[in-house]
């Protein structure tokens, strides 16, 4: 597997999703993540996963304690 270090997320690697069906230890996070619109994460014992790009295009890997928890998006009332 040809995971590469991403230049934007400290301790992050990737790899095109469509690559993850052809790997036996990722086989399991293609079909788990299929739908591009899935952005949940899955975890193993030492790392998280998810999808980022346009349309889902990466398959990404980060340890699970450096997994950031998406900021609440601040509402303001328009008066």
């Amino acid at each position: 597997m040809n995971w590469r270090t991403s230049r934007f997320d400290f301790n992050a690697d990737y790899i095109r999703f469509d690559e993850a069906k052809d790997q036996k230890d990722t086989v399991h996070l293609y079909h788990g993540l299929k739908d591009h619109k899935n952005h949940d994460p899955i975890f193993d014992e030492y790392y998280a996963y998810y999808r980022r790009g346009s349309n889902g295009l990466y398959l990404y890997r980060v340890p699970k304690e450096d997994l950031k928890v998406p900021r609440e998006r601040v509402r303001h009332n328009k008066t």
